[in-house]
């Protein structure tokens, strides 16, 4: 657990009144808004005629720009359905805050023309995310397999609670592949006359060929009635089919009769608290639970790699698209842990799992997919209160920094997608908190919502100016990756690490002629000696000082909210004296922001003004706070450091340091 982390657990036991916290702290603040409808005002369009096909001639027409990185993914899985099962299948979002999901589909479907010319049928989902309702509508030929009752149950539980948030296009994506599945399924069972052109698909005959048990685990599939009308999550009366084992394999055993008898009971004690938390979070898609208990089935004979409380049930001979079952052992036996499985495994285009984060306690067992990146995403050890004891009382406190709250943790100890949501609510209500936008854009960019996490650094301004040049690469946007490090290069033209990403980004954008002068500067940098070019440090003690939003306190005599104590340290590693040009300091709070500006007159220099020497280091030891009480729960202080060697440019670093209550 890192200090931040650390202190963020504090901070969270004093938000579920296990240690004295200010009465309600964020009043002054207001409501925090419900979910924005992302891009509604700009985008919803005047009518449902400005949906035609004239104006997006794909199969997604994404007018509330709610999909997000998900619509590309959308329009290939739709021209899928065309190629498979001869159905023709239209993704529509729009904002319409005043039209119902049932008035508008039927309008949307004529105008689109959907399923016009399909040998099969047509198929629309839309999603109204003004008023957070979502539809699909099918052509007459597919009622009878399509039935209202299931297409409709899957708007409501699968597609309506995410419609107006940023991540419905993952819903669409899930409700899109369950739909394609069960059409097959059903074309396979004789219910749908499907043309022979169809049935001789590649998609066709590895479903038949999964429906008959071929290639593991023979599983009954439900019908459409029992889809319809089943409680997946119902909670079930004879758990010990599903019990917890004090053998890792024997949990992998019951793990497995779960996903076979699509046993979606979140409360199951075979899994871990935040696995729960998950699957309360998550509707239970049938068809890939079948596949992973197949695929589970199919990995046997198993093998447990186990290290002190943690456990991998993995395979020597694993199918293709094989998950590895990750354990804790809580009270002697073996829980499931869905959430470090998710967090950690990530799949490709190929359907293969590779490792993205290298620091979950399960690395130990999993060296076959990979190294990972190591990633700051620790569940909080909430001591001797719940998960849904903690988010209930931070959703009862309201405001920015408890929305804040909630989603990490949603994200860290649930692994929820929804934890996007009160990111994005802390971000709205505190426009000016770098943490809040920081944290929304960290988040998106780990689960792929690149948009979302461009969003997100922009509002940061300068200080996102590499993230999101890192964000435009990770989309093959080059061009625009280059273009975004231009302010922190005008800012520091000598620093290395951002020079070799404007290097690579311009041989990557073709830009080759760029890319070599990029290549000069460099070599002139590396042909420096090795101290020459360290930065300007700043320092703080200590690492992780207190807010202290309760009272004010007298400096001299003046008063100061929202107060800390803390020193601040300029080191100069480097073998050259630095002058400095300037220490500005600005705040970034959860109510508000604002900045002293140019402060390098507070530190005492021995070599001369504004002068450190080779090695030599400034200390200040300061109450820093407000002579007006900002309301700020949360306080980001940023030391934006300026300086120049002889005879080279300005040189700019920022160092931060966030603060919370005591």
């Amino acid at each position: 657990m890192t200090r931040r982390t650390a202190f963020l657990f504090a901070l969270l036991l004093a938000l579920v009144g296990l240690v004295t916290w200010r009465p309600d702290p964020l009043a002054l603040l207001g409501e925090a808004p419900e979910p924005a409808a992302d891009g509604a005002e700009a985008a919803a369009p005047a009518d449902v005629s400005a949906l035609s096909l004239e104006r997006y001639p794909g199969r997604v027409a994404d007018a509330a720009s709610a999909l997000l990185d998900f619509s590309d993914t959308l329009e290939w899985l739709a021209t899928s359905c065309l190629e498979d099962l001869g159905i023709d299948v239209h993704v529509v979002t729009l904002a319409a805050p005043d039209l119902p999901a049932e008035t508008l589909a039927p309008e949307v479907f004529a105008l689109r023309k959907v399923g016009a010319d399909a040998p099969t049928g047509g198929l629309l989902v839309l999603l109204n995310p003004a008023r957070q309702e979502a539809r699909i509508e099918v052509s007459y030929t597919l009622e009878p397999v399509l039935t209202d009752a299931l297409v409709g149950r899957i708007a409501h539980d699968q597609l309506a609670p995410y419609a107006a948030y940023r991540f419905s296009g993952m819903a669409v994506m899930d409700a899109l592949h369950f739909l394609k599945d069960f059409v097959l399924q059903q074309a396979i069972e004789g219910r749908l006359d499907l043309a022979d052109a169809y049935r001789a698909r590649p998609a066709y005959i590895e479903r038949a060929r999964f429906l008959s048990g071929g290639g593991g685990a023979s599983v009954r599939v439900p019908s459409a009635e029992e889809l319809a009308t089943r409680d997946l999550k119902a909670r079930i009366a004879d758990r010990a089919r599903y019990a917890p084992s004090d053998r890792p394999e024997g949990s992998a055993e019951a793990f497995l009769r779960v996903q076979r008898d699509l046993a979606g009971d979140p409360s199951l004690e075979l899994f871990t608290e935040g696995s729960q938390c998950m699957r309360r979070g998550y509707p239970v898609a049938p068809y890939e639970e079948i596949e992973r208990a197949r695929r589970l089935e199919a990995a046997k004979p198993w093998r447990a790699i186990v290290s002190g409380d943690r456990a991998v049930v993995t395979s020597e001979s694993p199918p293709r698209g094989f998950v590895p079952v990750l354990l804790h052992r809580v009270d002697g036996l073996w829980r499931v842990d869905l959430v470090e499985t998710w967090k950690s495994l990530f799949f490709n285009e190929r359907g293969e799992y590779w490792l993205k984060n290298a620091s979950t306690p399960y690395a130990f067992g999993l060296g076959a997919y990979g190294s990972g990146e190591p990633q700051d995403l620790a569940p909080w050890d909430l001591g001797d209160s719940s998960i849904e004891e903690v988010l209930a009382s931070l959703a009862a406190r309201g405001g920015a920094l408890s929305e804040f709250l909630q989603g990490e943790v949603l994200f860290r100890n649930c692994f929820r997608a929804d934890a996007l949501a009160h990111y994005q609510k802390a971000s709205e209500s505190a426009r000016g908190s770098l943490l809040f936008s920081e944290t929304l854009g960290r988040r998106a960019e780990y689960l792929g919502f690149r948009r979302l996490a461009l969003d997100a650094y922009a509002r940061m301004s300068v200080y996102g100016a590499v993230d999101a040049a890192r964000v435009h690469a990770e989309r093959e946007d080059f061009a625009s990756a280059a273009r975004a490090l231009q302010p922190a290069l005008e800012r520091n033209p000598r620093d290395a690490e951002v020079l070799a990403m404007l290097q690579r980004y311009l041989q990557a954008s073709d830009d080759l002629g760029g890319a070599r002068e990029i290549g000069r500067r460099l070599d002139a940098l590396a042909a420096e000696p090795p101290r020459r070019n360290l930065p300007v440090g700043v320092r703080f003690d200590p690492p992780v000082p207190l807010l202290d939003i309760d009272a004010p306190t007298l400096v001299g005599t003046t008063r100061v909210f929202d107060h800390s104590f803390f020193r601040v340290t300029l080191d100069n590693p480097s073998d050259r004296p630095v002058v400095l040009d300037r220490v500005l300091l600005k705040t970034s709070g959860s109510a508000d922001s604002s900045g002293l500006g140019d402060i390098r007159g507070y530190w005492d220099y021995p070599s001369g003004a504004y002068r450190i020497a080779p090695g030599e280091s400034v200390a200040l030891d300061k109450t820093w706070g407000y002579t007006v009480d900002t309301k700020n729960e949360q306080v980001r202080y940023v030391f934006d450091v300026c300086w120049h060697g002889e005879g080279e440019p300005r040189q700019c670093r920022v160092t931060s340091l966030d603060l919370f209550p005591r």
